[in-house]
């Protein structure tokens, strides 16, 4: 059984419709990139996965979780289940350090044993390079710090799916490298299952996964066997211009 299903459904900005009768399923353990132009839908899509935004046609499955029927009662159940981290979230400015956030985030998604909590925070926190920032103030970071610490956040309760929105615009070379190989290592060691928007092609075409490719208003499946034949001109050169 897929642990991601979606049948059907149409995604829309605002209150217009963008992609129409997407359908696609991913296997635990796959790590799937969603490209495609600025404004194509990528974010979304996954804002539509992610219960954000809410679902008018089709259903959605993430993890046994019927998506399209999320309450205001039961969505926060879902997102404990869940990691996202995007650039569009918003700035937490609160008088708190990474340590506490982490904490209370362990605490909410039912971790009792504070020794356990302290062993998961030390081992995320070196996976991802931000030990050094454990203790610090959000107000004390800067915006590529911050994202480093969204993205810790994402992974920090060992999730089945971890959602991620544009956050390699961030980051310099190096530490999105770094960041690449962490994803790359957690999805072989948890076999949990990324779904990446970006337009990060050096990335996609260092680590090749599969494809979820927006182009002329059709989310395309490099699975497809017309996968090739259907992506935009335009858009197949961008993404495959590092070969």
């Amino acid at each position: 059984m897929a642990l991601i299903s979606v049948q059907n459904v149409d995604i829309f900005q605002g209150n217009s419709l963008i992609l129409s009768d997407v359908s696609f399923k991913i296997n635990k353990g796959e790590f799937i990139y969603i490209v495609g132009k600025t404004g194509a839908g990528k974010s979304s899509l996954l804002k539509t996965l992610t219960g954000e935004i809410s679902i008018k046609k089709g259903k959605v499955n993430v993890g046994g979780f019927e998506v399209n029927e999320l309450t205001e009662t039961s969505l926060p159940f879902y997102r404990r289940e869940i990691g996202i981290a995007s650039f569009e979230s918003p700035i937490l400015d609160v008088p708190c350090s990474f340590h506490d956030i982490f904490i209370t985030a362990l605490k909410a998604a039912g971790w009792r044993d504070l020794k356990l909590m302290k062993e998961r925070i030390h081992t995320v926190c070196s996976d991802f390079g931000v030990q050094k920032f454990l203790y610090r103030r959000l107000t004390e970071l800067s915006m590529g710090q911050y994202y480093q610490f969204r993205i810790t956040l994402a992974f920090l309760n060992m999730p089945k799916v971890i959602f991620l929105d544009g956050i390699s615009k961030y980051f310099d070379p190096e530490t999105n490298e770094n960041l690449m190989q962490v994803f790359i290592s957690y999805v072989k060691k948890w076999e949990c299952t990324i779904l990446m928007a970006t337009h990060d092609y050096i990335s996609i075409n260092r680590y090749p996964n599969r494809l979820l490719t927006i182009s002329n208003g059709q989310l395309l499946d490099e699975e497809d066997p017309e996968y090739y034949s259907k992506i935009e001109t335009e858009v197949k050169s961008i993404i495959y211009v590092f070969d």
